[in-house]
């Protein structure tokens, strides 16, 4: 093999390792607290009144730019309901988009909405004059999380879900569901 050769090869080999090198080990992220990724929460709404706790899972995206997407095992077209035990509102959502900005000691606050249908169990859907697979309106939820490594934490008090009922998310009809606690990984 020539000069020229081997000094090519050799080129080549050493950016072919530092290359490889950065893909299999990258750096360390300079805020171990980035949101930024898909996180695994468990979220739990405490008893109220006579209804039971109701808890289920929940994935949110937080994107780089501020927007989140988000889709739960409870309020979707699989489980067909939301409310807790028998008194279920028989509710269909869509996944949730929304926002999510930087607070202050790593936390983020967030804000997303789904679009609401009425699902086989019609009961609230009635008494607002709407019947099965209708739009019924939007499920706000606002939460502040924090952020530490992979584990996140949005402690009881630090959300707020609320269904507006009508065409547009700043409706006055709004049905409060109170707040939730969630704790979550960071998915890999």
């Amino acid at each position: 093999m020539s000069h020229s050769k081997v000094v090519r090869f050799a080129v080549s080999t050493l950016v072919a390792g530092l290359a490889s090198a950065a893909v299999a080990s990258p750096p360390a992220q300079s805020n171990a607290n980035n949101p930024e990724g898909s996180w695994l929460l468990t979220v739990s709404f405490p008893a109220q009144g006579t209804n039971p706790p109701l808890s289920f899972k929940e994935i949110v995206t937080v994107h780089a730019g501020g927007t989140l997407t988000e889709t739960n095992s409870t309020l979707n077209a699989a489980s067909g309901v939301l409310g807790f035990g028998e008194g279920s509102f028989g509710l269909i959502g869509s996944d949730g988009h929304g926002t999510w900005q930087r607070a202050q000691s790593g936390r983020i606050e967030t804000v997303f909405r789904k679009m609401v249908f009425c699902g086989t169990a019609v009961g609230l859907c009635n008494q607002f004059g709407k019947t099965q697979g209708q739009f019924f309106g939007y499920l706000v939820v606002r939460l502040t999380a924090t952020v530490k490594g992979d584990s996140l934490v949005s402690p009881l008090g630090s959300s707020d879900t609320n269904l507006v009922v009508g065409e547009t998310p700043d409706s006055p009809i709004v049905i409060p569901f109170g707040q939730a606690e969630a704790t979550g990984t960071r998915l890999r």
